[in-house]
């Protein structure tokens, strides 16, 4: 993968809202994105692509945004293991 030429992007949220605007954001800048409700869903497509940039949500169902860093970490080739991952957090009550 040419990372200086093609940038690859997972968005991980289960908040349908959030997800489609975080996605929106993203093709507008003409990325390639990848848009997913869960973790597993997150795993799945690891399995699939290499990702230059992950975007998700810290508290998704069947597998949450701190074990999908760690399995990241853990179990992806070296060079998924260097992709930053910027855990998106709600905003607070109030």
């Amino acid at each position: 993968m040419d990372y200086e030429t093609e940038t690859r992007v997972l968005v991980a949220d289960d908040d349908p809202s959030i997800r489609q605007l975080l996605c929106t954001i993203v093709r507008r800048e003409h990325l390639d994105v990848d848009c997913v409700s869960d973790g597993q869903e997150a795993i799945d497509r690891l399995r699939e692509h290499d990702y230059t940039v992950i975007l998700l949500d810290l508290m998704m169902p069947r597998v949450d945004g701190f074990q999908l860093i760690e399995r990241i970490r853990t179990h992806h080739n070296p060079l998924v293991r260097r992709v930053p991952a910027a855990p998106l957090r709600d905003p607070p009550d109030g």
